[in-house]
């Protein structure tokens, strides 16, 4: 399957996941409530000027394991970055995308050709933080996290997510065959004192196959951070 083809599935998948996540009746086990934690971290999130958010991660499934590198980058909140790596049974995929409204390109058998995007936002960084339950958790304490006083919380979610899926938004290709269901992540996260965004998230799933994933934020706000469109 091409780049674009995986790029394509990667998006319809985001979707997917984002829906899921939003309405798939999850329950999180008793926890210390969390008021204004979610709204503030989500509203800072998303008014970062611009931004990189490192996904590093495994999904595994009887004899099948992906590893996957996946990093978003903003330069402005609509001017993106995706660039997503995966290693399956010692073969390496990759799939990348650039987003200079109104143009956007994909990477195709190693240079980057126009593409279609539906919206930009399936490939914004929203989605790394996209099931973190900041309003069910319970406070651990306070850490750095690169140099950044941190809260760190922690929470249990029982969901009903196909593996495939959850998988399939950040793995670089099609050639996996994950199935059954995800029933439970355990999620720990940070979220910085000073300026209330999210800088790390961890998530280990379990069900009928296993999802752990990192998250962090690794730049913010950072004006050396740019996109540039790609050469002829």
């Amino acid at each position: 399957m091409s780049e674009c083809a995986d790029l394509k599935l990667i998006a319809a998948v985001i979707c997917v996941i984002g829906v899921a996540s939003a309405g798939c009746g999850s329950r999180s086990h008793p926890t210390d409530r969390q008021p204004g934690v979610e709204g503030t971290a989500r509203t800072a999130a998303a008014a970062l000027s611009s931004s990189v958010v490192e996904v590093t991660g495994t999904a595994s499934q009887r004899e099948l394991s992906v590893d996957f590198q996946v990093r978003y980058t903003a330069a402005s909140p609509d001017r993106l970055a995706f660039d997503d790596e995966s290693t399956i049974m010692g073969q390496t995929s990759r799939v990348s995308l650039l987003i200079i409204p109104p143009q956007a390109w994909s990477l195709e058998n190693g240079k980057y050709a126009p593409f279609t995007v539906a919206d930009a936002r399936t490939f914004s960084a929203d989605h790394a933080w996209s099931l973190v339950p900041f309003q069910n958790a319970t406070l651990v304490g306070t850490e750095d996290i690169r140099g950044a006083k941190s809260h760190h919380y922690r929470a249990s979610v029982d969901v009903q997510l196909p593996l495939a899926d959850v998988a399939g938004a950040l793995i670089a290709s099609e050639d996996t065959s994950f199935d059954g269901l995800l029933n439970h992540f355990d999620v720990d996260f940070w979220v910085d004192d000073m300026h209330g965004w999210p800088v790390k998230a961890r998530y280990a799933g379990a069900g009928d196959g296993n999802f752990d994933v990192t998250a962090e934020l690794t730049q913010a706000n950072d004006p050396a951070i740019t996109i540039a469109a790609p050469g002829p």
